[in-house]
């Protein structure tokens, strides 16, 4: 069975495409994410990148996306993953949820029964 599924980056991103088998949400403090930001300028020298308009979009974010976060738990369709991690582990768990909700695995679960006819 292959389903939908979104990673949560924009509030405004669940509305333009529907509704969502699974939501996977990257939890990341905002100190991580502004060292990741203002790297990034010092990197792309990108003008977007100053403290400033950092602070105003994670304010955006936050106040735009925990209700989001919050609709899709009430309906069990969330994973959040720790992103305040390195970016190949964070990657790895990515791979890893959308691998196990796309592709479940045929084995039983403990204690299930297998049936031995298939």
């Amino acid at each position: 069975m292959h389903g939908s599924f979104l990673i949560l980056t924009s509030p405004f991103l669940f509305y333009a495409i529907c509704t969502p088998d699974l939501v996977v949400f990257l939890a990341c403090t905002n100190h991580h994410l502004k060292e990741r930001l203002h790297k990034r300028a010092e990197q792309q020298g990108r003008p977007d990148d100053n403290p400033k308009a950092i602070d105003r979009r994670l304010t955006n974010f936050k106040q735009n996306t925990i209700p989001l976060v919050k609709y899709f738990q009430e309906r069990e369709l969330i994973v959040t993953l720790d992103a305040d991690r390195d970016e190949e582990e964070v990657f790895c768990d990515i791979s890893m949820t959308l691998d196990n909700k796309l592709f479940p695995s045929k084995k039983p679960a403990a204690g299930e029964m297998r049936n031995y006819s298939d």
